[in-house]
């Protein structure tokens, strides 16, 4: 349920291409960030990496078999390039350079391999070998005062959003933990709904427990979910009008 006047969607138009394959056979399919290239991840674990936009170029197979993948979110390759995590049978982990230029197959170039084991081992931190350091510290002013029970709780930029169970989002500064401003999903929900001359139904959200919440990059939309699988959508730009 969305509770927005004018809200848009952006959707990528990819042309007819004689390399779409069934929708059926796609187990997983993602667009890299900010570039053309697409990956698709069959249902028999066999990764293909191309570029839809371009007809002329042949889609690049990945060796092996796959579980699971993901286009990295903040690009380190050189331009027009972008690097892909894919996972394995038995954990084996595999970095990817992948690059496409119009006209010419997609060049693959690994650029690690690994096991999911080995990973966990260099991440691991021994409290013998060192010492956790606090940067920066400070305390969190909730709308409530902290008497209600935090549900959960996400960072865009510099701004921390705090759910609560009864549906109220806190918004507070990062740098300070000053109270920024708050979010009441069921006064905003209900006043919406009343303005078009509809009833909020009770099972779905008056007595729910809210558990989940999410903000977009931008701070233009929160959504935020219930124990009992409804969902509400909130325009913040209209809220905060």
């Amino acid at each position: 349920m969305a509770a927005a006047g004018d809200a848009s969607t952006e959707v990528c138009v990819i042309p007819e291409n004689q390399h779409c394959g069934r929708v059926a056979d796609i187990q997983k399919a993602e667009l890299a960030p900010g570039g053309p290239l697409l990956g698709c991840l069959s249902v028999r674990g066999q990764l293909v990496l191309w570029d839809p936009a371009d007809r002329e170029a042949s889609p690049a197979p990945v060796d092996g078999t796959f579980s699971d993948f993901r286009w990295e979110e903040a690009p380190r390759a050189p331009a027009g390039a972008a690097r892909l995590l894919a996972a394995g049978a038995q954990g084996r982990l595999q970095l990817l350079e992948v690059e496409a230029q119009a006209g010419a197959p997609v060049s693959l170039l690994p650029v690690w391999e690994t096991s999911a084991e080995r990973l966990l081992e260099v991440l691991q931190w021994r409290p013998a070998e060192a010492e956790l350091q606090t940067t920066s510290c400070c305390s969190v002013g909730l709308t409530d005062g902290g008497r209600q029970t935090a549900a959960d709780r996400c960072i865009c930029g510099e701004t921390l959003f705090v759910l609560h169970t009864t549906g109220l989002i806190s918004v507070c500064s990062c740098s300070d933990g000053a109270l920024l401003a708050s979010i009441d999903l069921l006064a905003y929900l209900n006043s919406w709904l009343v303005d078009d001359d509809l009833s909020l139904p009770s099972s779905s959200f008056s007595s729910a427990s809210f558990c989940l919440l999410q903000v977009s990059p931008d701070l233009s939309t929160a959504v935020a979910v219930t124990r009992c699988h409804a969902a509400v959508a909130v325009d913040l730009n209209h809220y905060f009008r």
